[in-house]
């Protein structure tokens, strides 16, 4: 491939901003809530891929649980989301783009999150990563896998389910760790 950097630009974003509705942690998902969430981002950033969190930490018996699974809850805050990033969506200024962290087997295939090209897209229920691919190439989106460092099992990567088309990166540092280094798959 001949290079040239003239072609291309350099734009910043968050790849992995995660919003929550109300839990033990968090507050009401509101729309004044979304509106500073972009606001703050708009100061500093060319994009924002929002990663709506569809779970729910609570607390039982002294333990922090995190909820997991689909539940009705989740479509009226969907809504919401999907609202506010068509609205602060305003390309060639500030570009929004809608996703969620996929609720699905994450032990199984690993944690990705979902983002999608078009706006008012379904917040799926797929079970696994296989069926999570068919929707997204019914949906023009992508999947980026992320918590590659984990133990495949326990929410890792498990590379036997990849498709470089619908996963064409992937994450590699966040807060939960580094999966960067010289014995690691894809380095």
């Amino acid at each position: 491939m001949d290079f040239r950097w003239g072609e291309y630009r350099l734009y910043w974003g968050d790849g992995h901003l995660n919003v929550h509705g109300k839990d033990i942690w968090y507050p009401e998902l509101t729309w004044e809530r979304l509106e500073r969430i972009f606001e703050a981002a708009k100061s500093h950033l060319d994009f924002l891929p929002i990663a709506y969190y569809p779970f729910i930490w609570y607390e039982k018996n002294g333990l922090i649980i995190e909820s997991c699974g689909h539940r009705d809850k989740f479509l009226d805050e969907w809504a919401l989301i999907q609202e506010a990033v068509a609205k602060m969506n305003s390309p060639g200024t500030f570009v929004t783009f809608l996703g969620y962290e996929w609720h699905g087997n994450r032990r199984r295939y690993g944690d990705h999150n979902v983002y999608y090209l078009k706006d008012y897209m379904p917040l799926d229920a797929s079970e696994t990563l296989p069926e999570l691919y068919e929707h997204l190439r019914e949906n023009q989106g992508i999947a980026i896998p992320h918590h590659t460092a984990y133990q495949v099992g326990e929410r890792g990567k498990d590379w036997s389910f990849h498709d470089d088309d619908l996963s064409p990166f992937v994450e590699i540092y966040s807060s939960h760790g580094s999966s960067e280094g010289c014995d690691t798959p894809f380095t």
